[in-house]
């Protein structure tokens, strides 16, 4: 849900830019960030408001810095499903596809190609809704708590752990500059 989101609001905010977004797109292609575009990148996560405020990072790389990505966002959204209010996968796919199709086709295409090869079936997922309550920025630099590959003893990789955002504070960087690294 968060990074076609990201994909849907991003379309919105830059009407009249090339919809290079999609090329952007690196999640479903297993990339250890959700956006890349140069040498920077924006992670997506999602969380529940009811619950606290973590995210899991699912690697020791995906935060990291290095020459490849030196310039890394963390965009988060506390969503809440629920059955009747909000945007269904199926909705927010839809308006990305209206939006490419007038703007780039081969894009509409090249988005519709990376939901199906991933076996992303958004018509599936039309019954719940997932509201907004809050979205968050927050630019991952020197000092953002995380870990590195090069904190891990000789031995240990592959691990996950949970970002505790009331740790991350400041950090916080508006949204509309998230949304402009992409631009």
């Amino acid at each position: 849900f968060g990074e076609l989101y990201y994909i849907n609001k991003w379309l919105e905010y830059f009407p009249s830019e090339p919809p290079l977004i999609i090329n952007d797109w690196k999640g479903p292609l297993r990339f250890r960030i959700d956006f890349v575009r140069k040498k920077s990148g924006i992670e997506i996560k999602t969380l529940s408001p009811k619950i606290r405020d973590e995210v899991k990072i699912s690697s020791e790389k995906q935060l990291e810095l290095n020459p490849v990505i030196n310039e890394l966002f963390l965009y988060v959204l506390k969503i809440e499903k629920n059955d009747t209010v909000g945007s269904t996968l199926e909705n927010i796919s839809k308006s990305i596809e209206e939006k490419l199709i007038k703007k780039a086709p081969s894009l509409a295409v090249k988005f519709r190609e990376t939901l199906l090869l991933n076996n992303i079936k958004v018509e599936e997922y039309n019954s719940n809704y997932f509201f907004i309550h809050e979205e968050l920025g927050y630019e991952v630099r020197e000092k953002f708590p995380r870990i590195e590959s090069k904190q891990l003893p000789k031995g240990v990789s592959r691990i996950s752990y949970f970002l505790d955002l009331s740790h991350c504070e400041e950090f916080i960087v508006d949204v509309e500059d998230v949304f402009k690294l992409n631009k």
